[in-house]
């Protein structure tokens, strides 16, 4: 009954009337009594569904090309950031600066990039294919400071508290804000196969300079907060002239490996000041020692 009643609604005739609807009108029309809440609605006018299908439409020629843009640019830099030397030279044949960061391709690339991040961070899209298969990551780093203090007393060594004590046992609960804020802190500094030590310690400047340049100032809420978390469990406890801040990286091997893992391999990144704000020195691993950072 329900659904002869539905057929019979989709009938549509002239002026997106429907037959049920028409005939109850022209009974009207010769004096007929009519329940008018029996009736059936009309039907939306065209015009008026136009708008709705318009914004539908714009939507979801956006959400392509984000998706296009987003991956795309960010493959592509992915792939700058690991492509080893003989590669980079054939890029640098078609594309000379955007290997090292410079020139109009470069900035066009990452000005796209750097805008479908901030939307897809504000839609709840953010994501990195580090997550999915072949290219699930194998290493694991993790933040480690130094406190020094001017008074020459000990340094202070704080680890990060998603590192586990005992990498072959461990079950991890709770700190999941802590482990979102830390996974965007730290840097991966490893050696590529094939690679000579002379490029890997050049590259590793770079991305340590770069790596400081683009988070110094999240870096410096981090790292105050690290402070004042300790000295609250540590009252009386003066602050730290300057931290120095580490990387710490396991490396995940395959399955048929002897061990599940290699490491830890700890790296320095720099100085931060705690009162000027800032890194005041940066590891060089080309001369193998901190160097004073430029202003």
């Amino acid at each position: 009954m329900v659904l002869s009643w539905l057929m019979s609604f989709e009938e549509r005739g002239e002026g997106g009337q429907t037959q049920t609807h028409r005939k109850a009108v022209d009974a009207g029309s010769r004096g007929g009594d009519i329940d008018r809440m029996s009736l059936p609605p009309a039907a939306e006018p065209n015009d008026a569904r136009k708008p709705k299908s318009s914004l539908l439409g714009f939507f979801v020629v956006l959400q392509i090309g984000f998706l296009a843009v987003s991956n795309g640019i960010g493959w592509l830099q992915d792939v700058r950031e690991e492509m080893n030397p003989a590669v980079k030279d054939a890029v640098k044949k078609v594309a000379s600066d955007w290997p090292s960061k410079e020139g109009p391709l470069w900035e066009t690339t990452h000005a796209a990039h750097d805008l479908t991040r901030r939307y897809a961070e504000v839609t709840g899209q953010f994501q990195t294919w580090c997550l999915f298969a072949p290219s699930i990551g194998r290493e694991c780093v993790f933040l480690s400071l130094e406190l020094n203090f001017a008074d020459g007393r000990k340094q202070v060594r704080l680890r990060s508290d998603n590192e586990p004590p005992n990498p072959t046992s461990y079950l991890r609960v709770g700190n999941f804000r802590l482990r979102r804020i830390e996974n965007n802190l730290t840097l991966t500094l490893r050696e590529w196969e094939g690679e000579t030590d002379e490029d890997k310690k050049k590259r590793w400047a770079s991305k340590i300079k770069e790596f400081i340049d683009e988070y110094e100032r999240i870096l410096a809420a981090y790292l105050r907060w690290r402070v004042n978390a300790w000295q609250v469990e540590h009252p009386g406890e003066p602050n730290p002239a300057t931290i120095t801040l580490m990387m710490r990286r396991y490396h995940v091997n395959d399955v048929d490996h002897e061990r599940y893992w290699e490491g830890p391999f700890e790296v320095p990144v720099g100085v931060f000041g705690l009162e000027s704000g800032a890194f005041i020195e940066r590891y060089d691993p080309v001369v193998g020692r901190l160097t004073k950072a430029a202003p």
